[in-house]
């Protein structure tokens, strides 16, 4: 239950990770393909295929690490 309450953080703001993640990797994304075209027109979709879901799984963990219960259950 606490990776889907880390998602839920995450998708409704509670936590500016994700987004500051997602906007460096557009931003690697852009000058790396501006640096140099012929790498990311060969692998550029790999390694955003891995880096995509490699933020998300960071991210939760770390949103969902932090939270406590305010409750016992």
């Amino acid at each position: 239950m606490s990776v889907l309450r880390g998602i839920r953080s995450l998708v409704f703001g509670e936590s500016w990770s994700l987004p500051l993640a997602v906007a460096l990797l557009a931003g690697t994304a852009i000058l790396l393909d501006a640096l140099v075209p012929e790498l990311w027109s060969d692998a550029g979709a790999a390694l955003l295929l891995v880096a995509v879901p490699a933020i998300l799984v960071i991210t939760v963990r770390r949103t969902s690490g932090r939270r406590t219960p305010s409750s016992p259950a």
